[in-house]
């Protein structure tokens, strides 16, 4: 009786054994087979920049009170003639344009603009004047969610719209189309700006209409990424003129 009871029990143990054997390989094929969870990745928010925003955050980080817009043309022995002062324009301690003056040959001033904003510091609305100084132009403008211009009105001075302008945008932020129409619908005149890798514009072709080249513009830039000159090309692209950009600066 005890040789058949010793016998039973070493066979109870290796079925007990192989039980738990089985059961624990049965587990591990489950574990196995359990689908892993794939985590969800949420890719960054795209930053669209705001280009009236950055525009006025350079103006007031450097202090710049205003900026002078020199013309010189190539004559035809391919020197640069100074031709005087293009433009002139002032700013507020904001960083807001409050004035823009053009100026004829003679160095007099030909027509200006005067630049109104809202609370958040929005271009509302710009008033020209010409050189009487009597209010000739008024344009107005519509912006997107990421307060970038998408359209502008041209009025006369009985308030008639004249002209409208339409801008486009890369999904950066930057500007890179404008198109301007008269006020039946008619395409009048085409920009379009290329940019580098840091978001400055680099080269600027201007079309007659929708694709008669006229003028191309290359830009040049400092350390602190302020245009500097505009190099001027004909539509056969050969140097024709250079702007330059000169910058006064606050003291306070």
């Amino acid at each position: 009786m005890k040789k058949i009871l010793l016998l039973v029990l070493p066979f109870a143990a290796a079925i007990i054994l192989s039980g738990c054997s089985s059961t624990k390989e049965t587990q591990k094929v489950v574990q196995k087979e359990k689908p892993k969870e794939i985590p969800v990745v949420v890719p960054p928010k795209k930053v669209v920049k705001n280009n009236p925003l950055q525009e006025r955050e350079i103006i007031k980080k450097f202090k710049i009170e205003s900026i002078d817009k020199l013309r010189y043309d190539y004559d035809e022995n391919g020197e640069l003639k100074n031709k005087g002062k293009l433009s002139l324009t002032k700013y507020d301690h904001n960083g807001l344009m409050t004035e823009t003056q053009f100026y004829d040959d003679k160095g007099k001033i030909d027509y200006k603009y005067e630049y109104k904003y809202d609370r958040k510091y929005n271009l509302t609305e710009t008033l020209r004047y010409n050189k009487k100084g009597i209010k000739d132009k008024r344009y107005a403008y519509e912006y997107n969610k990421d307060g970038n211009r998408t359209k502008a009105y041209r009025y006369s001075q009985k308030d008639i719209l004249e002209k409208y302008y339409i801008y486009m945008y890369d999904e950066s932020g930057n500007l890179v189309k404008e198109e301007w129409y008269d006020k039946s619908g008619k395409l009048e005149f085409t920009i379009v700006n290329k940019y580098n890798d840091d978001d400055n514009k680099i080269e600027s072709l201007n079309y007659e209409g929708k694709d008669k080249l006229v003028v191309k513009y290359l830009f040049k830039y400092d350390n602190n990424n302020n245009i500097t000159e505009e190099i001027k090309h004909d539509a056969d692209d050969t140097a024709i003129g250079v702007i330059q950009y000169l910058y006064k600066y606050s003291d306070k």
